[in-house]
Order: structure tokens, then C-alpha cells, then sequence
């Protein structure tokens, strides 16, 4: 089981799965921008330069010069009969909108373009020779690219503009427009004026004609009107009559049929009215029936005084008291079911009675209300000819008005609802605009640029630093190991720095990592640790020496086994010519006294791969476990350095043998999914997986680990010079790394 990890130490509690799954990952903006400063701050130089030259050649090779014509809308009437131009009302704001924007749509149209093409300065212009008359093309660049009409908001106004790349063509052709649009709205009109006047006419001779017609309707209808109230009178009075007499009718049905229901419920169970019970007793037979029970019973009675209940004459008379009582029971449910199937036949014959009644009642109803229904129809008919003659006579002085006005509205200036304001005005460069040009290309580069930097980084599956490993499901960090090019003070190899220099920066990484593993492998009880990466090159071989290193000068005894069988490598990291190894212990060549080499004071012991042909089902033999059980018992811990796992099958092998784990990912190199792929092959094994160390980790990640590791250096040089211990550098340094992981 995994153990739990003190606040104080580098190690990572065990984590869940990171939310995001192993696609993306957070990204700290601040830290990314201080890592990417060094393209940032030229690329925020040479936008504003590039906006500059976006600007100068827009200009240069595509302007776009706009001329501008204001038109004024009158509010009109809403009624198509209302030909007066009054002013704008809050009740025609629809109205009037819906008139603006299809003006605007018309000053656009196909036809006023080609009016305008006619005109003989439009032809002069740049714009129109560079087409060689086709016309076709001409409108068609009028409508999509030079001319432009909107409604700006809440207002009266239509604003029309023409936008082309000569300075002078922009006013020539929003002039010809327009004046081409004014024709045409005046012809408009002229036709409008005349076909309504005919249509005004006509309609007031239908008007008259429609008068004559509701007149000669309302007089015929007129002589039958009283007496048409009077038989409605009469039809109200039947209609009365019959609906009371037939809701008495439907009242006393429901009553017989529940009565009815009441009685069949009671003939299903047995059941009898305290009535019928009542009428039965008082039966003559019923009577005389009981009259002799009860002089059987008294004898009976009298009887027993005298002898006991199982003498024969008792018995006699208890049998005969017993049979007067059974047939008076039998009588009386006779007579019970008798009254009660006359009382069910009578309630029956009482219920057919009553819906006959209503059968004959409501046909009578029914004719009587088609009667008054037909009735108030023809007075509905007589009063909706008077309405209708009313609405005609007030439409025909509408009509009639309209008329008047519309022939007084010719001679009228403002007679037209739209008409133009002003002048075109000057042309004016509208495109490209420097302070928009600019500013918009620096913001769209920069903005590209941050962007592919946050995509790359939350794209990116590589294992950088410690707060990648906490993206890694069920991950544990054992331990950071800086880059060897982190530290400057040291100029020895990084295979033997453990040994070689003590002092230095790699070296207190690997006695924290040692601190780390012995913690859990002491609370367990472990003897044997198997350091294994997920890929060649990641730094286990390194990591497995510089460790094993680290324990010996602990003053633990320590024998390195060196199992990785494809490329040993223990052997030259110690620094030792041996001929003999643990495979010629397993093949009877050697003995494990012999094949062991013996570390100098200070250093590990080590067990080398050996000679001979070498296979991996070695590992899987009993001999090779007794090896490991042999060497438990004489090192205080057996280190084993192992092939990747992802690549080979020993080290899952290895798994099954050893007490404990470590992997070791490269900083940079490594994948988060390569790793939580090779912690899942280690889980379910006999070893457990104490955690992650995180080699080769550069302080130009997210800049954090600069500071750490010039924090390292700054103490450690306070220690030289007022006796602070190189412990509490150390600890000082990872808990700074802690807290920004």
C-alpha cells in the first residue's frame, strides 16, 4: 500500500485522474508568458511595423474613396385613401419602416442602375471604361461592390453611399443614382396619382350600386318583422315548458335507476331493507311460525330444568325446536326474495315509464328550438342589413373624400414622400484607416501567436515538470532530478556524481531521493527495489548507480544487480572488469561469493549480468528467485537496474520477484500516457510502486525551478560561510519545489 507522504517532503500525494483526460492540460498563463517572453517581445515589435506596411500597400494598391447622399422621408398616410402628408406619428413607425427600407432596396434595383448608366457623366469616369460596355457587369458591380443604401437608426433618413477606388468616380456615380432614383420616383408617383383617381371612381359607383341592393332587402324584410316577434314569444314559452318538465323527468329517473342499482346490490349479497324485514315478520304464516319456535323453546326450556341435555327426550325436543327454527328461516327468506323481486319489477317498470316520457319530450324540444333559432336568424338577417348599409354609407364619404383630396394633392410641391438633402458630399478615403489597420494587425498576430503558444502547451503530452505528473491518474512523485546543465558549480560526470562530488547539486537530489525511498521501503520491511524507465535513454542505469550510490555512503550494505540483459551497462558506471555474473551463478559456473564484485569504502556492491548466452527466460527460473531471496539476506537492499518496460517483457517479470518499484521519466522525453501505460503493467504484480523520479528536469520549464535551484546555490554557499548545513539547503530547495509543483 502506498504510503502517506509528509507535508515537508518532495512527494506528491497520490492524485485522481486529471478531469481533462491525457489530451489536454492546464496551463499556468503566467508561467508559459515568462518561458515564451523571448518570442513575444519581437513579435509585439514587428506587428505595428507589419500593420504599417498592411496599411501603406492597402492604400497603394486597393483604396476605397466614398461619397455620401442623404435622402429625407415624409411620413404618409396609412390608409390607402389618406393622401395627405402629415407629419411622423408614433402610430405609422411600422408603416413607415417597412416604406424606408423598401426604398432602400429600390435605389439598389437592377432598373435604376441602368437608368443611370445612361447618363453621360457616369461615362466619363474610370469605373465605367474599365468595363468596355458591358453593361451586365457594370450593374453588377453597382450592386454587390460600388452602391450602398441603408435606414441609420431612429431616424427619417436614407443614407446612400458609392465606395470606388478613384477619388473623383465615387461622386459622378452616386450623382447619376441618384438622380436616376429621383425620375423614377416621380413617374412613380405621376402613375399611383392617376390609377388611384380611376380607382376611387369605381369604387364609389360599386358603393352606390351595393346601397341600392341593402335597401330593396331591408323593406321586404321589414313588413315580416313584428310578426316574426311574436312567433319568437311563443316558441320561447314552449321551449320553457318542455325543458322543465323534461329536467323533473331526468331527476326522478336517476333517482329510480339508483334506487334500482341499490336494490340488485342487495339481491347479489343478501342483503335486505329493515323495511322489507319488517313487512315479512308481520307475515300471517311467519307469525304462526314463530309463535310455535317460541313454544318449542320454552318447553325445551322446562325440559332441561328437570334432565340433562343428552337424555333422550331432551334430545327429542332440541331436534324438534331446531327444525321449527330452520323452516322458519326458510319461510321467511322466501318471503323476503318475493318482496324484493316485486319491489326490483316495480322500480323497473316505474324507470321505463319515465324514459319514455323523455323519448317523446325531446324531439318536442328540438323542433321547438329550430323553430326560435330559425326566427332570430331572420331578425339576425334584418339587423345585419342595416349594419352593413351603415358601414357602406360611411365608406362612400371616405371614398368620396379621398377623391376630393387626391385631386387637390396634383398642384401640391410636397407631394412626394421621399426627396433628396443637400448635395453629394466630397469623397472620402473610408479604407484602409491607419489607426484601425494597425492596431487590428498587431492584435491578430500577437493574438495568433499566444494562442499557438496555448495550444502547443496543452496539446503537449510530455512530462516536464512535477505539476504534469499530477495530470498522470494515480500518479506519485517519489523525486525531481535537475538536469546535469543546471548545475555550474559541478563539472563531474553525472554517472558517478554521487560519488565523484558530494557537494554538488545532483548529488543532494539523489540523497532527497534515497531519503524518499527509504522511508517507504523501511516502514515495509523492503529488501529489493527495481529502478525501471518507460524507454531507452530516460536515465534509469544513471539513476539506479547514483541511488545505490547514495545508500552505501548512508551506511547501508548495498549490491547493485544489474538485469538489464540486452544492454548492461552497471559494470562500466562502477567502473569494474568482471568476467562473472549472475547468469553464470544461475548456469552452476559460478558461485555468488565469486561473481560478486565488492565495492570500494563507501560504494556498492555489484552483480553483473555475466556471460554465456543469455535469454530472458532466465528471469522467469527458481534458481533466479533463490538468487534474490540470497542476496535480501546479505545486503541490507538489492538494487536492481532493469531493461525499459515498455519495450521488454523482463521487467514485468522482474515485477513478480522484487518488493518495491521506482520508474524513472525523462523530463521533456517522456509521454504522460507512456507512463500511466507502464504504472498499470506494474500494478497487480508483487512489487509495489513507490512512485515516479523525474530526471533531467530544466529550470527553463515555467522558470520556477531557476529560482529553486539558484536557491540551492545560495545556501549552499551562506553554509560554507556560517555553518548552515547543507541538509537545510536541501530542504529548503524542495520545499520551494513542492510549493510551485
Amino acid at each position: 500500500m502506498n504510503a502517506v507522504i509528509n507535508n515537508n517532503s518532495s512527494n506528491v500525494p497520490t492524485n485522481a485522474a486529471n478531469p481533462l483526460g491525457n489530451k489536454f492540460k492546464p496551463v499556468d498563463p503566467v508561467k508559459l508568458l515568462r518561458q515564451y517572453l523571448w518570442l513575444l517581445i519581437p513579435v509585439c515589435l514587428l506587428s505595428p511595423i507589419i500593420g504599417g506596411g498592411v496599411w501603406f500597400t492597402w492604400m497603394t494598391v486597393k483604396p476605397k474613396w466614398t461619397s455620401q447622399q442623404m435622402f429625407e422621408v415624409q411620413a404618409g398616410g396609412g390608409d390607402v385613401r389618406d393622401t395627405n402628408i402629415n407629419p411622423f406619428t408614433g402610430s405609422q413607425i411600422n408603416i413607415v419602416e417597412a416604406y424606408m427600407k423598401t426604398q432602400a432596396m429600390r435605389m439598389k434595383s437592377e432598373q435604376i442602375f441602368s437608368s443611370a448608366l445612361n447618363s453621360r457623366d457616369i461615362k466619363q469616369t474610370k469605373w465605367y471604361q474599365s468595363f468596355n460596355e458591358n453593361r451586365p457587369k457594370m450593374i453588377e458591380s453597382l450592386e454587390e461592390d460600388v452602391i450602398n443604401a441603408f435606414v441609420p437608426r431612429d431616424s427619417l433618413y436614407i443614407a446612400m453611399l458609392a465606395n470606388t477606388k478613384d477619388k473623383d468616380d465615387s461622386r459622378i456615380i452616386l450623382a447619376a443614382v441618384r438622380d436616376a432614383y429621383l425620375r423614377s420616383i416621380r413617374s412613380s408617383n405621376e402613375n399611383n396619382q392617376l390609377e388611384s383617381e380611376a380607382a376611387f371612381v369605381e369604387e364609389l359607383k360599386l358603393a352606390n350600386q351595393t346601397i341600392d341592393r341593402l335597401n330593396k332587402n331591408i323593406k321586404a324584410y321589414a313588413i315580416d318583422e313584428s310578426l316574426v316577434i311574436k312567433r319568437q314569444s311563443t316558441a320561447d314559452l314552449e321551449i320553457k315548458n318542455y325543458t322543465e318538465q323534461i329536467v323533473q323527468l331526468e331527476s326522478g329517473l336517476a333517482m329510480m335507476k339508483k334506487s334500482y342499482d341499490l336494490l340488485i346490490s342487495q339481491q347479489l349479497t343478501g342483503d335486505y331493507s329493515p323495511e322489507d324485514k319488517s313487512t315479512v315478520e308481520q307475515d300471517p304464516l311467519i307469525l304462526g311460525l314463530t309463535q310455535q319456535a317460541n313454544y318449542l323453546e320454552s318447553d325445551l326450556k322446562a325440559h332441561l330444568q328437570m334432565y340433562p341435555k343428552n337424555h333422550q327426550t331432551s334430545r327429542y325436543k332440541q331436534h324438534q325446536y331446531d327444525e321449527m327454527l330452520a323452516k322458519l328461516n326458510i319461510e321467511r327468506d322466501q318471503k323476503l326474495r318475493e318482496l324484493q323481486d316485486a319491489s326490483i319489477s316495480a322500480t323497473s317498470n316505474q324507470i321505463e315509464t319515465l324514459q319514455n316520457q323523455l323519448a317523446e319530450l325531446r324531439p318536442m324540444l328540438e323542433a321547438a328550438e329550430k323553430k326560435l333559432a330559425d326566427l332570430s336568424a331572420n331578425i339576425q338577417i334584418y339587423e345585419n342589413l342595416l349594419t352593413e348599409r351603415d358601414t357602406e354609407n360611411a365608406n362612400k364619404e371616405l371614398t368620396k373624400q379621398a377623391l376630393s383630396n387626391l385631386r387637390l394633392a396634383k398642384s401640391r410641391k410636397d407631394l412626394n414622400r421621399i426627396d433628396a438633402v443637400g448635395d453629394v458630399t466630397e469623397p472620402e478615403m473610408t479604407s484602409p484607416k491607419l489607426l484601425v489597420v494597425v492596431p487590428g494587425v498587431t492584435f491578430l498576430l500577437v493574438g495568433l501567436t499566444v494562442g499557438l503558444i496555448f495550444l502547443k502547451e496543452m496539446l503537449d503530452q510530455h512530462v516536464k515538470s512535477p505539476g504534469d505528473v499530477k495530470l498522470i491518474a494515480n500518479a506519485e512523485l517519489l523525486s525531481v532530478i535537475p538536469n546535469s546543465t543546471e548545475d555550474k558549480k559541478s563539472n563531474a560526470a553525472v554517472e558517478r556524481i554521487v560519488s565523484t562530488q558530494p557537494t554538488s547539486l545532483l548529488a543532494e537530489s539523489y540523497r532527497q531521493t534515497r531519503t524518499n525511498i527509504l522511508r517507504k521501503m523501511e516502514r515495509s520491511g523492503y529488501k529489493s527495489l527495481m529502478i525501471v524507465a518507460t524507454q531507452p535513454g530516460s536515465g534509469a542505469s544513471v539513476n539506479t548507480h547514483n541511488i545505490a550510490c547514495s545508500l552505501s555512503a548512508n551506511g547501508k550494505n548495498v549490491v547493485i544487480l544489474d538485469a538489464n540483459i540486452r544492454k548492461a551497462s552497471q559494470h562500466i558506471l562502477c567502473d569494474t572488469n568482471c568476467d562473472l555474473g549472475w547468469t553464470d551463478i544461475l548456469t552452476g559456473h559460478a558461485d555468488i561469493s565469486t561473481a560478486i564484485v565488492d565495492g570500494q569504502a563507501g560504494d556498492p556492491s555489484l552483480l553483473a549480468l555475466g556471460s554465456g548466452n543469455i535469454k530472458p527466460e532466465m528471469l522467469e527460473s527458481k534458481a533466479f528467485r533463490k538468487l534474490i531471496t540470497d542476496l535480501e539476506a546479505r545486503y541490507d537492499y538489492v538494487i536492481i537496474d532493469a531493461p525499459p518496460l515498455l519495450l521488454t517483457s523482463e521487467s514485468q517479470i522482474l515485477c513478480k520477484y522484487v518488493d518495491a518499484v521506482a520508474i524513472v521519466v525523462h523530463a521533456s522525453q517522456d509521454k504522460r500516457g507512456m507512463v500511466e501505460r507502464l504504472q498499470n503493467k506494474v500494478r497487480g504484480n508483487r512489487a509495489e510502486l513507490l512512485g515516479i523520479i523525474l530526471n533531467a528536469v530544466e529550470s527553463s520549464v515555467g522558470g520556477y525551478f531557476k529560482k529553486n535551484y539558484e536557491a540551492f546555490h545560495r545556501y549552499s554557499s551562506d553554509s560554507q560561510t556560517s555553518n548552515v548545513s547543507r541538509a537545510a539547503a536541501v530542504t529548503a530547495m524542495q520545499d520551494q519545489t513542492d510549493n510551485n509543483a
